[in-house]
């Protein structure tokens, strides 16, 4: 087992430095880096990780409003869809092994069934990119009253698309907010890529240590 830890990238060496000097192996990043560099300095990223021993293990995708993919608005949704597409092959070039991508934005409860069926519209088009990537996504367990709250409709969305490049990331300060910890991680244990590990007091996402 390989704990990481989540970083800004930049400045580069600044960051290396950082990580060398508390004996972190392994990182998880934010999209923008990959997203806002040239296809060149993302490939170089692969190089520099290697020559400094850090592993780049995953890089979570956009999320929240405007990059949403169980957005009721098509548009929207299409436009999410569209920006994680191209975050895909960016992440292989970079040597990333997982994107973890949210089911979704806070909803009204009645939305509920349209957010879920907007999200099984998103979800094949994006595993089939991740396919030709040669990356894993990570569906990400979230707080109450967000799409993917309930441990069996999280797992139904991945079982009914059945792909090797599509697991779980296990959040486990999303998983105590909705009090049934261990039940969420029973229901998901097989499907599970990659966690997200943190702490609250189960009032709210507090991400401590």
């Amino acid at each position: 087992m390989t704990f990481a830890v989540v970083t800004g990238l930049e400045p580069l060496e600044e960051t290396w430095r950082k990580l060398e000097t508390n004996q972190v192996q392994a990182i998880e990043i934010g999209y923008q880096y990959l997203l806002e560099k040239s296809e060149e300095e993302v490939a170089g990223l692969k190089q520099s990780v290697q020559e400094h021993g850090v592993q780049l293990w995953s890089v979570h995708a956009p999320f929240g409003k405007g990059n949403n993919l169980s957005a009721l608005d098509d548009d929207e949704r299409l436009q999410a869809l569209a920006v994680q597409k191209r975050l895909l092959p960016r992440a292989a070039l970079a040597g990333i092994q997982v994107v973890v991508i949210h089911p979704g934005v806070n909803i009204n409860e009645e939305h509920k069934g349209s957010t879920a069926e907007a999200l099984r519209r998103s979800l094949p088009e994006l595993t089939r990119a991740a396919e030709d990537a040669g990356v894993q996504l990570g569906l990400e367990n979230m707080l109450p009253g967000h799409p993917g709250e309930q441990a069996d409709e999280l797992l139904e969305f991945v079982e009914a698309i059945d792909s090797p490049s599509l697991g779980i990331c296990f959040d486990t300060g999303h998983a105590h907010c909705n009090h049934d910890f261990r039940g969420t991680f029973e229901t998901l244990k097989d499907r599970i890529i990659t966690f997200h590990l943190q702490d609250n007091d189960a009032s709210r996402d507090l991400h401590l240590q």
